[in-house]
């Protein structure tokens, strides 16, 4: 499996995961008819903008998105790259949230919200130290198994 295709992946499975929880209740109270319809613009959106990324990386083979902003200066790498962190950092700490709610209010009733987003943090971290692979292929697995339940419980 390609680099860039491995990000692809994660990209969506973090984007997925938040949705899970949090885009049905959102997409609801955001129009009152035609939901179908939001959702369709955010997904043709979505896609638009992965494939504007990856037809831009495909002009600087072998180099990934850092090293051809690189060229034009550190500061200018900085500023450009710094929503890009500011966005991702957002998403995993409101993922990190989400699903410390989650396990508190159907697991640990008694046990407070920063022990566990501690833990969920942790184990977060040491499986990105361990590499994109890694992450990869235990969020798959989490999302194929997960998903099954999903359907199970919707029918």
């Amino acid at each position: 499996m390609t680099h860039r295709f491995q990000i692809g992946i994660v990209f969506f499975i973090i984007h997925l995961s938040f949705g899970f929880l949090l885009y049905p209740d959102l997409i609801y109270s955001l129009t009152d008819a035609g939901h179908w319809l939001v959702i369709l613009c955010q997904g043709v959106l979505q896609l638009m903008l992965i494939s504007l990324y990856i037809k831009g990386l495909n002009f600087f083979p072998n180099q990934d998105i850092i090293d051809i902003y690189l060229k034009m200066g550190r500061l200018v790498a900085c500023i450009i790259l710094l929503p890009f962190v500011l966005n991702l950092t957002v998403l995993v700490a409101l993922n990190i949230r989400t699903y410390t709610e989650v396990i508190n209010s159907l697991f640990l009733l008694r046990t407070p919200h920063w022990p566990i987003a501690l833990l969920l943090y942790f184990i977060s971290a040491y499986t990105a130290t361990k590499g994109l692979g890694t992450i990869l292929r235990s969020s798959v697995f989490i999302f194929f198994g997960s998903s099954d339940f999903i359907v199970e419980l919707s029918f």
